[in-house]
């Protein structure tokens, strides 16, 4: 049994299934903003996506330095 489309509880294997309806709060709705293009260099997990911060914090800072060096 894949799904059950029962509008009143019925008792299959020792469960009592039935459909109770669409969720009781509102949808979300909100407008698409970002489309990941290419899923394989999105980070896997909170680990990676904080390694990726660390990183781009890394970059700056050089950059900055780099940019202080130019100005002396």
């Amino acid at each position: 049994m894949r799904s059950c489309y029962q509008e009143n509880p019925v008792r299959f294997r020792g469960y009592e299934l039935f459909d109770p309806g669409a969720f009781p709060v509102p949808a979300i709705c909100k407008k698409i903003t970002w489309m990941v293009t290419h899923p394989e260099r999105e980070p896997k997990d909170e680990d990676e996506r904080k390694q990726i911060e660390r990183l781009k914090t890394q970059m700056e800072w050089i950059k900055q330095k780099l940019e202080e060096k130019k100005r002396h």
